[in-house]
């Protein structure tokens, strides 16, 4: 979770780069939880979003990988 901009959902990979997920399991909308995702990168130059946080991502599948920073909702 990012706590700018209003607020949203942010993907930030292991490698630096950063994404909007589009798609993503609303069971996995846990703040500091670790998830491997498979999916694509929308490549049409004409998405935006109001964040500009980083790449727009359609995810296919996810998974936890690791849950145990996770911090409560209510917590910022």
């Amino acid at each position: 979770y990012k706590d700018f901009e209003g607020g949203f959902w942010g993907l930030d990979a292991n490698n630096g780069n950063k994404y909007m997920p589009t798609g993503l399991n609303e069971a996995l909308l846990v703040d500091g939880i670790v998830v491997e995702v498979t999916g694509t990168i929308e490549e049409d130059g004409n998405l935006v979003t109001f964040q500009q946080y980083g790449t727009i991502f359609k995810v296919k599948e996810s998974k936890i990988i690791d849950d145990s920073n996770t911090r409560a909702a209510n917590s910022y």
